[in-house]
This record gives C-alpha cells, sequence and structure tokens, in this order.
C-alpha cells in the first residue's frame, strides 16, 4: 500500500467523521471512523518529511496552510458563528507542523548530538515561552469574538502547541513513526503501546483523578493550574468526573480517541513507495470540506 493510497483512505475516514462532527443527529460509528484517519495522516508525514528534498520548505508550507485555516475559521464563524451545530476548531496543520519539526531536528542534525540537543532545548523553551503567553487567555472567559482573534494569534505566534488537535501526544505520533521506521515491528509494538497509553489516561480519567486528589490536599486554585497545565498541554485534558458511568461507556460513547489503534494494519501494508497523487491535494481538501459541511449543516439543520 503506497502513501497515496493510505492518503486516499484517510481523506474519505476524515470525511466520515466530519459529517459525524457537523450532523449530531448521525450515529456514532461516524466518529469511531473517522479515528483512524489522524494517524494515517501523520504516517505519510513522517515519511514526508523524512523523504522530502526540502524540509524547511515542506514546514513553511504546513505553517502557512495552518494560518490560512486559521483565519478562515475566524471569518466562517464571525459570519456564520450563531448557526453553526459545532466549531470549527480544526487545524491539523498545526499538529502535524510539530510532530514534523522535531523529525527534522532530529534527522538535520543526527549527526551532530551537541547542535540536535541545542535545537530540542530550543524548541522546548520556544512552547513554554509561548504557553506562558497564551494558556491564561485561551483558559479565561474572553468574549466572543475575541478569543477567535486570539486563536488565530497564537497560531502566528509559532502553533501554540496546546492548542493543536490532540496537541503533544497526538503530534508526537509523528515523531514514534520517524523513530521506527526501520522496523514493523516496532512500529506494531511502538504504536500499539501509544494507543493503550492513552486509552488508560482518558478512559481512567488519570488527569481529573489526580487534580481531585491535589484538591482533596488543600491545593488552591493556582496550585491546580500548576498541576494541570502539564496535562493540559500534552493533551489530556481534565473533564467531569463522571463517577458511576459504566466502563464501556466512556470507551464506546465518550473517550473513544483509543480507536486509533485499527489504523495499524494499514499502516503496517506500507510498501515504501510513494504513489501518485496531486500535490495540493490535501491542502486544499482539508479546509474546503470542513467549511462545506459547516455550511451545508447550517443550511440543514437551522
Amino acid at each position: 500500500m503506497s502513501i497515496a493510497v493510505i492518503k486516499y483512505i484517510a481523506l474519505i475516514l476524515m470525511t466520515i467523521d466530519h459529517i459525524g462532527k457537523f450532523f449530531p443527529t448521525t450515529p456514532i460509528w461516524l466518529r469511531y471512523v473517522g479515528r483512524v484517519a489522524a494517524p494515517l495522516f501523520f504516517f505519510a508525514a513522517s515519511e514526508g518529511i523524512y523523504h522530502t528534498h526540502d524540509r524547511k520548505k515542506y514546514l513553511i508550507g504546513l505553517y502557512k496552510f495552518s494560518i490560512l485555516m486559521r483565519l478562515l475559521e475566524l471569518i466562517f464563524s464571525l459570519l456564520f458563528g450563531k448557526y453553526m451545530t459545532a466549531p470549527i476548531n480544526n487545524d491539523i496543520f498545526a499538529s502535524i507542523i510539530h510532530g514534523c519539526l522535531i523529525v527534522y531536528i532530529l534527522e538535520e542534525n543526527k549527526d551532530d548530538s551537541r547542535k540536535r540537543n541545542l535545537y530540542l532545548l530550543g524548541y522546548v523553551l520556544w512552547q513554554f515561552i509561548v504557553t506562558l503567553i497564551c494558556y491564561p487567555i485561551h483558559n479565561s472567559d474572553i468574549a466572543y469574538p475575541f478569543s477567535l482573534f486570539c486563536r488565530t494569534l497564537f497560531t502566528v505566534l509559532g502553533s501554540y502547541i496546546y492548542s493543536a488537535e490532540g496537541a503533544f501526544y497526538l503530534s508526537m505520533m509523528i515523531v514514534l513513526f520517524y523513530l521506527c521506521r526501520n522496523s514493523k515491528k516496532a512500529t506494531a509494538a511502538a504504536y500499539i503501546a501509544y494507543c493503550m497509553v492513552y486509552a488508560g489516561m482518558t478512559i481512567l480519567r488519570v488527569p481529573y483523578r489526580v487534580d481531585q486528589l491535589i484538591a482533596g490536599m488543600g491545593a488552591g486554585t493556582t496550585v491546580r493550574e500548576i498541576v494541570r497545565l502539564p496535562f493540559e498541554i500534552v493533551g489530556f485534558h481534565i473533564m467531569e468526573s463522571m463517577a458511576g458511568v459504566p466502563i464501556l461507556q466512556l470507551a464506546f460513547r465518550y473517550h473513544y480517541q483509543w480507536m486509533m489503534v485499527f489504523a495499524l494494519p494499514m499502516i503496517l501494508a506500507y510498501n515504501g513507495k510513494r504513489g501518485e497523487y496531486p500535490k495540493m491535494l490535501f491542502y486544499v481538501y482539508y479546509p474546503a470540506h470542513l467549511f462545506a459541511l459547516a455550511l451545508l449543516s447550517i443550511v440543514i439543520l437551522s
């Protein structure tokens, strides 16, 4: 299975997922199917950033489309926000940028560990500074539409990872695929473990339990915010307790992102070939289908 086939499958599954998002009365299995799409795109991105002849151009292209996505979201929400059935808060370009940027640092400096570690430290410091600026705004009760302007600003500042889809945890899937690229056995073992950790953290509500433990020790709001910040950046949000909800209901109704594990057979079927597909297909189709579905849902459901 070539990268072209993997991307086409991912496009179809992503479209099905977003139909489920914008038309909330549709069956939940549409969202299940969509859990497979992002890992396929991330796998394709890991191969793309590794094999491309110009990695800087590859990253700049992602950054430009990430900004474009936020600007279109801002304009569309200002025009139609009060009629929308679901927000257009998707920006997979931002998620891909972070994973690909780390792969870029690792690959470009593979023979110079000092330089590699220095760049990785610079990335961490950059995200730390941007987080200090953006996180308080992101989590405050900012009036609409100023909140939309802030989201766009965060992207321009350098793709604030907390506001990317899936935050740090999903972005690092690209790094996982890169590190395991020479062994399908390593890819399978690492990816299954990765999905199991995600399932455990979300279904067992680990961030919420830690938050409640800290609160039970008498910690104030400031301390709890500091403790929850790493969870939020990584991509594990503090959610309501859902006490008494059966674990199967949690796994299949509320926290079903673990179903991304079913992307593995298609990833392992990769034959090392690129295949043929229009270069700009994904870049154009991604925003186009989101806004088309959002507009269609307004017309049909409003």
